[in-house]
This record gives structure tokens, sequence and C-alpha cells, in this order.
């Protein structure tokens, strides 16, 4: 397949030709848009105070995730307190809102409902992008079709 062919090549692309027509396209896109969600999220957790202004901070499902992961293995347990001059024990939830930086105001249970929801709302963005591809595609064909002379 040639979408840029040389005037010694035929000059008709056919709309089944077009990049996007193929899977390995979408995975790749998808892929990408994953990578750079993830990416935000991970910048989140580290530097929470700067990104709040963000949208990626609350699109990114990894925020989620990870906070909702570090919230169940953490909270209620207490571990040896290294610092000097503090005190001989630290909780779980003083690692998380001190060195994680990870929103106390909700639980775990939150973050999980919050991560169905993103599941449930990108397949019905799925199922409507296919039903628009269907109705739209007849369109397309129909405008790319020439007449015969």
């Amino acid at each position: 397949m040639c979408l840029f062919p040389s005037d010694e090549q035929e000059q008709d692309v056919t709309f089944e030709q077009l990049p996007w027509k193929n899977l390995v396209f979408w995975l790749a896109i998808g892929a990408g848009l994953e990578q750079f969600f993830a990416e935000k999220g991970h910048r989140v957790t580290l530097v929470d105070q700067k990104l709040h202004n963000k949208i990626w901070y609350y699109i990114a499902f990894h925020k989620y995730a990870n906070q909702g992961f570090y919230k169940n293995e953490f909270i209620g347990l207490t571990f040896p307190n290294n610092q000097a001059g503090g005190p001989p024990t630290i909780t779980g939830k003083e690692i998380l809102r001190n060195t994680w930086q990870v929103e106390m105001g909700h639980s775990k249970w939150v973050d999980l409902a919050i991560l169905f929801g993103m599941v449930i709302t990108y397949r019905v963005m799925f199922l409507g992008i296919i039903k628009v591809i269907e109705k739209v595609k007849p369109m397309i064909r129909s405008l790319l079709i020439v007449p015969p002379e």
C-alpha cells in the first residue's frame, strides 16, 4: 500500500487502503494515549500541587489506580521511624499523606468506583464511535465514488 504514489504509480487510493482502516494503526494510537495518560498519572502522584489545575489530572486513570492501591496497602499499618527526633513509629496514613502525597479525602472504594465509571464511559464512547462510523461510512463512500464519464 502506498499512500503517496509517485507519478509512475497509479493515483487512485480507495477508502479501504487508508491507514485508519488498519487495526494496527488504532492499536498504536491507543498505546500512545495510554502512555500519555500513564505519564501524567505518574507525575500527579509525585507532584500533586503543581498539576491540580490540569485536566489530565482528572482523566488519567493511573491516578485513581495508584492511589487506591497505595491506600489498600498502607492504611492500618505502622512502620518503624528512622528519622531523628521523630516518634518511634509512623503510620501508613502519614506515609501516604507526606511521602506519596495521596489524596486522603476519600476511601479506596471511591477510587475503585471512579475506575469502574471510566471503564463504562470508555465502552459507551467506543460504542458511539462504532455507530457513528456505521452511519458516516456510506456517506464517505458515496463522495469518493467517481461517476463514469
